[in-house]
């Protein structure tokens, strides 16, 4: 027996999974304040159906590269390619796990150490579930997204790191 789904059943799965994109900005202009951090955890708050949340937070840390301590670093984008990448990462892990949602937001600009700059927050039915898309999906920011983070060093200068 064969099952055929209408064209229309792929456009209305599509459209509820546009639905659960509805807020997509990924950038933020410096770093993420902890009101921004309270006001991205209570996003998207989960239904009944939905049992865990896993929250992963990077926060610039206290470094030395090549001998000189790093007080901050500068982070650039590209911004409509970024926010079409993850738009499209999204929609893939969701469609494998269509009863749950995600958060993202990255800094641009100046973040010092001690400053968050990075923030991820995956709501699923299951833990298991939750980690592993959360695990995915940071894997995949890191990998595919076109965004660049230069130490700024304490004396002013600063090196080019890559990706992040």
């Amino acid at each position: 027996m064969t099952s055929k789904l209408s064209l229309g059943y792929f456009r209305a799965h599509f459209r509820y999974l546009d639905k659960k994109m509805v807020n997509t900005s990924l950038f933020v202009d410096g770093p993420i304040t902890k009101v921004q951090l309270g006001r991205f955890l209570h996003q998207d708050w989960p239904d009944v159906e939905s049992g865990s949340i896993v929250v992963f937070q990077g926060w610039v840390q206290t470094d030395v590269l090549d001998g000189k301590a790093v007080a901050a670093i500068n982070y650039t984008a590209h911004r409509d390619m970024g926010e079409q990448r993850l738009a499209v990462i999204k929609r893939e892990l969701l469609s494998m796990h269509p009863n749950s949602t995600m958060v993202v937001k990255h800094s641009l600009g100046r973040v010092h150490t001690g400053e968050c700059f990075f923030f991820v927050k995956v709501v699923a039915p299951r833990r298991a579930t939750a980690s592993s898309l959360c695990k995915q999906l940071v894997n995949r920011i890191k990998a595919e997204l076109p965004i660049l983070g230069e130490p700024a060093f304490e004396g002013g200068s600063y090196q080019v790191k890559g990706a992040v």
